[in-house]
């Protein structure tokens, strides 16, 4: 029975807010979705022994997480809701002190991650550093523990490199 009363309040959130057809649709495909998509990736990341922690959804994203094993950040992992899938991504900080470093080796860090398949994007923040943002798209049937597994090898390889030309 508990099913039948959360569905009524989700109908009688849908009445009560004179939802029309098409918005009704979308957000129940939405919520659908991201039932499904989470669950997935819950199964994924346990069956890998690993953790999510640090939930974050808005307009833009259906989800973020972070991946963790044994309390160490590995990567993160979200969607978009229109995205055909996921994107696992890592974060690299630069302060501002270690431009010349990056200009030096712009080349050859870009050259690391495009013979790997990552995105890499730059973007100056307010805190006067540079961030580097890797992502691997991961479609979405493509999602299991072998594919989550090399993705995360492949960021920390990556990673490490990149991180070596500011030691």
């Amino acid at each position: 029975m508990e099913n039948f009363s959360m569905k009524n309040e989700i109908f009688k959130l849908l009445i009560t807010n004179n939802v029309p057809f098409e918005g009704a649709e979308t957000i129940l495909s939405q919520c659908l979705n991201f039932m499904k998509n989470t669950g997935k990736l819950g199964e994924v990341v346990h069956s890998l022994g690993l953790e999510l922690s640090r939930f974050r959804q808005n307009e833009a994203l259906e989800f973020y997480y972070d991946i963790k094993k044994d309390g160490e950040d590995l990567a993160y992992i979200s969607k978009g809701w229109e995205d055909p899938g996921f994107r696992l991504g890592e974060l690299i900080i630069i302060p501002f002190k270690d431009l010349n470093i990056f200009r030096q080796n712009s080349d050859k860090i870009l050259n690391i991650c495009s013979t790997q398949v990552i995105a890499c994007g730059v973007n100056a923040t307010p805190k006067s550093e540079l961030q580097l943002d890797l992502t691997i798209p991961i479609y979405q049937d493509g999602l299991t523990a072998k594919t989550l597994k090399d993705a995360l090898d492949t960021m920390k390889t990556c990673v490490t490199k990149i991180k070596a030309f500011f030691r």
